[in-house]
């Protein structure tokens, strides 16, 4: 005897993953001036050394994290986002790529 087992259910993905794109997108501007602004010495860098490994595991991981924003934004409205913001990776379209795509977002779903 076999059952089927059938879910009626849909299960939408989670709508907080542009958290993590909007920390992005305010700590590496903020850390470039940071950098520009101070002199290189033991000081600034312990101050802002947790800050650059935070921002530099979440450009990391930017791809996964827009791939499952990605998901939930095509689940609740009529955008399906570029490929093109799985570059935010990239150093130099780090300082932008997180701005676009959150606009764009926010166009769309209305969050952030």
């Amino acid at each position: 005897m076999s059952e089927t087992i059938v879910s009626t259910s849909e299960h939408t993905p989670s709508d907080k993953w542009w958290i993590l794109i909007a920390v992005l997108a305010v700590l590496v501007p903020i850390i470039a001036l940071l950098g520009a602004a101070f002199p290189p010495d033991v000081y600034t860098s312990l101050t802002v050394a947790p800050f650059g490994l935070l921002a530099w595991i979440l450009a990391f991981l930017s791809p996964l994290i827009v791939y499952f924003d990605k998901q939930y934004v095509t689940a609740v409205s009529d955008w399906t986002p570029s490929g093109w913001y799985y570059l935010m990776i990239a150093p130099p379209l780090t300082l932008v790529l997180p701005f676009v795509y959150l606009y764009e977002r926010h166009k769309y779903v209305g969050t952030p």
